[in-house]
């Protein structure tokens, strides 16, 4: 039998996730030398921070049900998953919206939020609500294999939010650089539920005796995938919050550069390949199929490409930074050359996690992100470090969780190949 990495649908279907992931990823990386010239460093903290807490609260919002829509037999139960994670992330969001309008001062000390930046904590709420469900519905999108228009969805995005910005610092309008962020994600929205009209979703014959079914059929994802995934996201979040607490504005918007930077491989080609990697390991385990040859070969083959990014960064960082984004962003190539092997390990490991969902072992991971948690917010005791030592932390502490992680899936690996060769022996 031939592995996932050759068969030619997964081929097919990955190129063209990765193709518009690529182009909608490219928009914003390479508008950066230019936003980063005509927006001021201040405004760059601001926007680190808002998209921090706003990428913690998206985790929240669905309760994970959105990734449960690839799971069931028929639509019929996909699409009530769908709308269970679509009205729980509306009901969240006015949460969220209620707790602003009656706690902002309180919230604005607790997450070091800018003072300048005040009336995007109250907008907050909305651009979590707007993302959430375009994702949601991305999902089904997943599900009906529409992978082409799951990747417009993502072009349509980038391209009606970097209109906005660069047209609004161009014309020296500071607040072009957040509004633009609301408006794409405005956008994505709306294509994602057109495309999903079109690919069979709809609201007809959605009874609430069904909804509750199948909240309680997939009870697991908000019981064991909501906090782990929370974790993981206060994982990567966090750092940011804590530079933006400890050091100045202008190290949070270094980081914030250089950790976008460093993220674009796992932004092109860690998000395609974990949403195919679900599908296709759901398929794997519901046919009886071996998972271990294609979970080798995909090690050894992002091993290899994150090999190659570490020395890429490692011998062009600061001047590579200078050259494309000007002089004053320096620092944020050296902490680029500092941080690589600790955001490649992360390309390395990620899409493979899917494993944890496709296998249903949502306990497991659910202990490895309450570790890793822990060992994030152990930075807390290297405040006293100087910025570069305290990335450099940084960077042993997420290399050594990811290289645990990889072992837990592996573990996990063998356990289903056993449980296999068990059950085609029986029959």
């Amino acid at each position: 039998m031939r592995i996932p990495g050759i068969r030619s649908a997964f081929v097919k279907n990955f190129s063209v996730l990765v193709t518009g992931t690529a182009v909608a990823q490219a928009i914003p990386v390479l508008l950066q030398p230019l936003l980063r010239r005509v927006f001021d460093a201040d405004l760059f903290a601001l926007f680190a921070v808002y998209n921090s807490v706003s990428s913690i609260l998206i985790v929240m919002t669905t309760l994970r049900y959105e990734m449960a829509v690839v799971l069931p037999a028929r639509d019929r139960d996909a699409i009530h998953v769908t709308w269970l994670a679509l009205a729980i992330n509306l009901c969240m969001a006015l949460l969220f919206f209620l707790l602003v309008a009656f706690l902002p001062h309180s919230l604005s000390r607790w997450l070091a939020w800018p003072e300048q930046g005040r009336l995007w904590l109250y907008l907050l709420p909305l651009a979590v609500m707007l993302f959430s469900a375009a994702h949601t519905l991305n999902y089904w999108l997943i599900r009906k294999k529409a992978f082409r228009a799951s990747a417009m969805n993502r072009v349509a995005r980038r391209v009606s939010e970097g209109a906005v910005q660069s047209g609004g610092g161009l014309a020296g309008w500071q607040g072009g650089l957040l509004w633009g962020e609301l408006i794409g994600r405005g956008a994505y929205l709306m294509m994602a539920f057109g495309q999903a009209l079109r690919t069979g979703f709809s609201i007809r014959h959605v009874h609430p005796a069904k909804l509750k079914e199948v909240a309680v059929r997939y009870k697991e994802f908000p019981i064991y995938q909501t906090i782990p995934a929370l974790l993981n996201t206060l994982s990567l979040m966090v750092p940011v919050l804590l530079i933006n607490s400890y050091y100045s504005a202008k190290t949070t918007a270094e980081f914030d550069l250089c950790r976008q930077v460093l993220l674009l491989p796992l932004a092109l080609i860690t998000t395609a390949m974990s949403q195919l990697l679900l599908q296709k390991y759901a398929e794997q385990r519901n046919r009886q199929q071996s998972i271990m040859p294609g979970f080798l070969k995909l090690t050894l083959v992002n091993t290899l490409f994150a090999t190659a990014v570490v020395i890429f960064f490692r011998l062009t960082g600061e001047p590579l930074f200078v050259l494309l984004f000007g002089e004053q962003w320096a620092n944020a190539g050296t902490y680029a050359a500092l941080l690589a092997p600790a955001f490649m390990i992360q390309f390395v490991v990620s899409p493979l996690s899917t494993l944890i969902i496709a296998l249903e072992k949502i306990k497991l991971g659910a202990l490895w992100q309450v570790l890793m948690f822990a060992a994030i917010l152990s930075l807390h005791w290297f405040r006293h470090l100087d910025e570069k030592d305290f990335l450099l932390t940084f960077s042993f502490i997420i290399i050594g969780m990811y290289l645990i992680y990889w072992f837990l899936l592996f573990v996990i690996v063998v356990r289903y190949e056993k449980s296999r060769q068990q059950s085609q022996k029986k029959v």
